[in-house]
């Protein structure tokens, strides 16, 4: 691929020394910490299990969350932020790993720009990301930047991923869940190819979804459960399937423990069928959860203080 123009990743407090093109920057909360569970009842080699067994009872500190306004930026591929001046937005990455797309090639700290211009719009608020399609990384990472950001007082047109035909259905997972942060949110998606923004505005700080859980959350979470209305039922013992699963977790002797979780009351869901508001009602009342890891698990967010 023909590349167009290379860009330097620089975090966002470097660009702001290095480049004009970033307008103003507001701090929406101060640096804070908070300590986790100190049992982690998870099971398995790697991934997140280790990571949340390996935190238990752990101090974990949380960045300041602070809002960037940039002039005139480009948004690529999965929310890749680049500015006219050649810089590429660290955090706009997620990771620095080494990608290829039809848009941009990203290697040893450099972002390559293979495509051209493809619409320009004059504002709004990111919440793009690598993960985007992911529900965890969706409520955890990008959902609180809306929240925050209204909390301050601002009214901007939301930039989220325009999913394509096999996953339609994530955009009614963006608008839902923003339905219940915000009144009338006003929903923009936007494709892999660039996009400029005329004043583009970025936030950092939030969670890193698993390591790093930013107590806004419980904000966030107390403001859905008001508008999705309350629970149905109480005291439920949810067990949480992945029928639906494009990651391939499955439990392979489902049917041998299905007798043991009956005698127990738990009650079998597949949240990838609910709609947002029902997943925030049904976990809203639930005492015990129990499943494979993976998104559906991070609707424990909305779970009452002492469930399981």
């Amino acid at each position: 691929m023909k590349a167009i123009k290379e860009f330097q990743v620089v975090s966002a407090r470097r660009l702001a020394e290095l480049s004009p093109t970033v307008r103003s920057i507001q701090i929406l909360t101060q640096a804070s910490s908070y300590k986790t569970c100190s049992t982690v009842n998870a099971w398995g080699d790697g991934g997140f299990a280790s990571v949340l067994r390996g935190r238990a009872g752990s101090v974990i500190d949380t960045p300041p969350i602070v809002l960037y306004e940039l002039a005139d930026a480009l948004i690529v591929d999965q929310g890749i932020v680049l500015t006219r001046d050649g810089f590429a937005l660290e955090e706009s990455l997620a990771d620095t790993s080494p990608l290829e797309t039809p848009t941009v090639i990203v290697r040893d700290s450099t972002v390559i720009l293979t495509a051209g211009l493809h619409e320009t719009i004059s504002h709004g608020l990111l919440l793009k990301k690598r993960g985007q399609t992911n529900f965890g990384h969706w409520l955890t990472e990008l959902l609180p930047k809306a929240f925050i950001v209204d909390e301050s007082g601002l009214k901007l047109p939301l930039l989220v991923h325009a999913p394509g035909r096999e996953f339609h259905f994530l955009l009614d997972m963006y608008v839902d869940s923003l339905s219940l942060v915000l009144d009338s949110p006003e929903v923009t998606p936007l494709g892999p190819y660039p996009t400029e923004v005329g004043s583009l505005f970025y936030v950092t700080g939030v969670s890193q979804h698993p390591e790093r859980k930013h107590p806004l959350l419980n904000r966030l979470a107390t403001q859905m459960k008001s508008k999705a209305g309350a629970p149905g039922e109480i005291d439920q013992r949810l067990f949480l399937t992945r029928h639906n699963s494009t990651h391939g977790r499955f439990i392979v002797n489902f049917d041998e423990i299905l007798p043991f979780l009956q005698q127990r009351d738990y009650k079998i869901v597949e949240p990838s069928v609910m709609s947002i508001p029902e997943q925030v009602r049904l976990f809203s009342g639930a005492s015990n959860l129990c499943g494979i890891t993976g998104a559906a698990m991070t609707n424990s967010l909305f779970a009452p203080d002492g469930a399981r």
